[in-house]
């Protein structure tokens, strides 16, 4: 039996600037039925990341933490670790810390 092709797709937000919803992204979501009705094995990259940031548990979250933000001041507590940390930093939305008068844009560690 041939082994069947995986494939990983990358999030919509990773998709080109200049990409618009009424043409490039329908094709980008209908690429997925394609490969899908081809065989192939689909995955998209944040739904695999959700799964398994949410089905973590406390060893394998310090993990991914220690990973991917090592030893950064900026890093999300084991309880408030997501799927968006992940893959867009932490803090995931910029803030404004008023104790150091200065705002906090996410930090995404490679």
């Amino acid at each position: 039996m041939p082994a069947t092709p995986i494939l990983l797709l990358l999030p919509l937000s990773y998709l080109p600037i200049h990409t618009t919803k009424d043409s490039s992204t329908k094709q980008f979501l209908e690429l997925h039925n394609v490969l899908k009705a081809e065989g192939v094995k689909v995955f998209e990259l944040s739904e695999s990341i959700r799964g398994i940031v949410e089905r973590a548990n406390h060893w394998e979250r310090e993990k991914i933490i220690n990973i991917i933000w090592g030893d950064n001041r900026s890093r999300p507590k084991l309880d408030e670790l997501t799927h968006d940390h992940v893959l867009y930093g932490f803090p995931s939305q910029p803030t404004y810390d008023t104790k150091r008068e200065e705002i906090i844009l996410p930090e995404i560690v490679s």
